[in-house]
């Protein structure tokens, strides 16, 4: 987290090239007040992405092996 100090550019290369929100993101973390609050939204959100995605995964499996 503390390459995200001055930084606020650095922030970006650790995101997925994939993610859509890229951008607004970059955009964001060039007000370095709230880089950290960012910097933690953008983990949570990320978090509960992996979460749904895997529960959707996992649901997919199990109804397809049952059928």
């Amino acid at each position: 987290m503390f390459l995200f100090r001055g930084h606020s550019y650095a922030a970006v290369l650790f995101l997925p090239c994939e993610c859509s929100h890229a951008h607004p993101y970059a955009l964001i973390t060039r007000i370095n007040d709230i880089e950290s609050v960012v910097v933690v939204v953008v983990v949570v959100i990320v978090v509960v992405v992996v979460v749904v995605v895997v529960v959707v995964v996992v649901v997919v499996v199990v109804v397809v092996s049952s059928s």
